[in-house]
């Protein structure tokens, strides 16, 4: 038996113990579950989801767990409805809306979502649908060059550009598609607006100039009819996010193909991490936050990161579409295999053999995950008790689009 060096074990236990502190004590590994223990139900779509659209297919989740997802076909698209059990509520095919280009998202009994026409020059449209049986009822024309949205508690906020070159206005409809805040950001360039996320008061907008990647973030705060330009930060790299996170001081967090950043709420590089690997442009990946703001970054590989941006663990295998329970486990996909859970030092709780690649989540109340891929729908049972309300962003998009039990 080999001798162990005391120095190193009082250097790395410590270690060890920070990395877990998240709020539960580590459980026993569990092994591999079987697909016939984790899979509540699966329900086929009429058409396949086209995972290719990053995360278009993460599902919408109202407050009674109804489930929307949209599949796409060459004649419409389809939005289709389902019970938190599976069973079809009412499909509605939303060809005339043209083709889906953004996540959908809830809220107050209506489903939200951009789309745009096949014609030259391009026209997107910012859709509203009713949740209860799928009827449209309001479609307003946006800026050819935004594909982005965020809900907020009495409306939507995405860019509008009036059709003319560059003319981009930060816009804010009602839930009756009525302008209420129109707002010039004062452009004379062509940006691309990819990602736009609300948190209180303050909106921020992911634009990628003109033909490129290039990550370009605004930061408005909002005063009830209009918008002011608080700041704007180019970061010289690709754009590789999903969504932001925003931490309750205001802390943004970003990735790009050269670095994790994170931002401070004056517009202010905090710290970037370029240890982070993201090798695959096709995949975005999004950062989610602990209650101790923590941070969970996954692709490639799932790493933990401390506030000050410093890798706590790094837990191999690709990964995606991480979502933390109430329990303080972490919930995601890993490629090619399928679900799993991650203990809050690393260490694997459980995994299956479900085969689902790159998907992007919402959990249920009971803690029940929903996951699209392919033309399937898979509701995977889960000890999560639901979603974490302590974590500062415990999923993609926050909460709003996804499941409302939480802001």
């Amino acid at each position: 038996m080999k001798n162990i060096n005391l120095f190193v074990l009082l250097a790395v236990f410590p270690l060890m113990f920070f990395n877990s502190c998240d709020g539960d004590d580590i459980e026993d590994y569990l092994g591999k579950r079987k697909t016939e223990d984790i899979l509540e139900w699966q329900y086929s779509l009429p058409a396949v989801t086209n995972s290719g659209r990053f995360t278009k297919e993460t599902p919408a989740v109202d407050e009674d767990d109804n489930i929307y997802v949209f599949s796409y076909v060459a004649n419409g698209d389809i939005i289709t409805s389902l019970t938190k059990n599976g069973s079809l509520r009412w499909e509605a095919n939303i060809g005339d809306s043209g083709n889906v280009i953004s996540r959908i998202a809830y809220k107050s009994g209506k489903l939200f979502f951009i789309s745009h026409n096949d014609d030259y020059p391009v026209v997107n449209f910012l859709s509203c649908y009713n949740s209860e049986n799928g009827s449209k009822e309001w479609r307003v024309e946006i800026s050819g060059d935004c594909n982005a949205f965020s809900v907020v508690d009495d409306g939507i906020i995405t860019i509008t550009d009036d059709n003319i070159n560059y003319n981009y206005h930060v816009t804010k409809f009602d839930f009756n598609g009525i302008i209420t805040a129109n707002t010039d950001m004062e452009l004379n360039y062509s940006e691309n607006f990819t990602l736009i996320n609300s948190f209180r008061n303050d909106v921020y907008i992911m634009g990628e100039f003109g033909n490129t990647s290039i990550a370009h973030i605004f930061k408005y705060s909002f005063g009830g009819s209009y918008f002011t330009k608080e700041w704007d930060l180019d970061l010289a790299e690709n754009n590789n996010s999903a969504d932001f996170a925003i931490d309750g001081a205001g802390n943004i967090y970003v990735m790009t193909n050269g670095y994790f950043y994170s931002i401070s709420s004056s517009g202010t590089v905090n710290w970037k991490n370029n240890e982070v690997d993201i090798y695959d442009m096709e995949i975005r990946t999004n950062p989610v936050l602990t209650d101790s703001t923590n941070i969970l970054l996954s692709y490639s590989a799932l790493f933990k990161l401390n506030p000050a941006g410093v890798i706590l663990w790094k837990n191999e295998n690709e990964n995606a579409g991480a979502v933390i329970g109430k329990n303080k486990k972490y919930y995601m996909i890993e490629s090619y295999q399928g679900p799993k859970c991650v203990n809050t030092d690393g260490s694997i709780y459980w995994y299956s053999s479900l085969n689902i690649s790159t998907a992007y989540p919402a959990m249920l109340h009971n803690g029940n995950l929903v996951y699209i891929y392919e033309r399937e729908v898979y509701c995977i049972n889960t000890e999560a008790g639901g979603l974490d309300e302590a974590a500062e962003w415990p999923k993609i998009y926050f909460d709003y689009g996804n499941t409302s039990c939480k802001k």
